[in-house]
This record gives C-alpha cells, structure tokens and sequence, in this order.
C-alpha cells in the first residue's frame, strides 16, 4: 500500500503497467498482463473498475494481494472530505478518547486506515493533519474543565488526573495506527516528526503544563 506499482508512460495522461510474474506455492508462476489505466497526477490508484477486472476474468489471473478491483479511481472533493471522510474518522477517534481502560471498541481499523489513505493520495494530508490535531485540542479543553472541578481536593485530582492520562494514552495507541499511513507520508516526511511524539506533546502542552502547580 506503500508506493504505486511501477508504470510506463504510453502519453495523454495514459501509462501501462509492465508485466511481470507473481509465484504462488499451489500454482506456481502466474504472469500478469500489462493493463493499460487512466492516471491522475499525484494519485496513488489506478482507473480501474469492477466492470474491468469483470471483463478481464477469463483472460488474467490476478493474485489476491494484487486485485484492481482495491485500486478504484476516484476524485475526493473538499465536500466528500467534509462530509464523508473526516466526520467517519472523527466519531471513531472520539470513541476512542472516551473508551474506559482496558474497555474495547469495536471499530473498523481497515475502514479507517482506508479513509486516511485515500485522503493523503488525494493531497489531504496537510488538512487531515491540522484536523486531527484541533478536534484532540478541543478535547483537551473539556479534559482541563474536568480537572478544574476537582483541583481544589488534592487526592480526587491525581486520581483524576492519572485517569484521564492513561485514557488518552490508550486512545493513542489505537489512534496512532490508523493515521499511520498519514505519519509516514506528510508527518515524517514533510514536518520531520512522528505522530507519536506530536500527540503526546499535545498533551503535555494543553493539559499537562496547566495543571503541574497543583500536581506538584
């Protein structure tokens, strides 16, 4: 899911994919045939649709890990983005941030990795990011107004406070993999960082840093 599949250029916005063999232990060598698709500058899916691979079932053979049929051409708009993508990532975040610990939820991390994916390939990353990062913020804001109701009492506020933290380090560790594919496309790449590391200085600059008179 890295990279896309190395191509010709054919012209006209055209390319063709080279052949070449993929070995499978029951069947052994299997080769496929170059296929010509429409691309996108910048995208990372090939222009190919269900009819396609319909079409094409008794002349190709294709490896499961390999089907065309995962690498559908489509156009994500500010609107799709809006309406779509972000508010299906945005509930399973939330879900998260208010799991209890050790609780489970039972979200779709292909469904979500597969929202992030298509939103960096079609050059969202920049805007998935700067999302992500105001919805925790704003989290953090009701975080404070929680603490702040107790700070008065010393042991209800540490018993607090180390609740809340371990909930929202447990939210990263389901968080952090599905914004994975954005991490090591725009985060790594571009900001020189980790998501990791970002999230928890989040923390430790919106929450943390507020209440360390009290803690200490």
């Amino acid at each position: 899911m890295d990279e896309p599949m190395e191509s010709l250029d054919a012209g006209d916005g055209v390319q063709q994919t080279q052949e070449f063999t993929v070995h499978s232990p029951s069947v052994g060598n299997v080769n496929i045939a170059p296929q010509t698709t429409h691309l996108e500058g910048g995208n990372c899916d090939d222009n190919f649709t269900d009819d396609n691979i319909s079409n094409n079932k008794s002349h190709t053979c294709f490896s499961p890990l390999l089907r065309p049929g995962s690498m559908v051409m489509m156009i994500l708009t500010e609107e799709d983005y809006e309406t779509q993508y972000w508010p299906k990532l945005k509930t399973a975040i939330d879900q998260l941030l208010n799991m209890k610990p050790a609780a489970y939820s039972p979200i779709s991390y292909e469904q979500m990795y597969s929202c992030v994916y298509k939103c960096v390939c079609k050059q969202f990353s920049e805007r998935l990011y700067n999302d992500l990062l105001t919805h925790l913020s704003t989290h953090m804001e009701h975080l404070n107004s929680e603490l702040k109701s107790c700070e008065n009492e010393s042991i209800p506020f540490i018993e607090k406070f180390s609740f809340l933290m371990h909930q929202y380090l447990q939210a990263l560790s389901g968080i952090v993999p599905i914004f994975n594919y954005m991490n090591r496309f725009y985060v790594e790449t571009k900001l020189k960082s980790d998501l990791n590391e970002e999230l928890r200085r989040l923390f430790r600059t919106k929450v943390v840093d507020v209440h360390i008179a009290v803690l200490l």
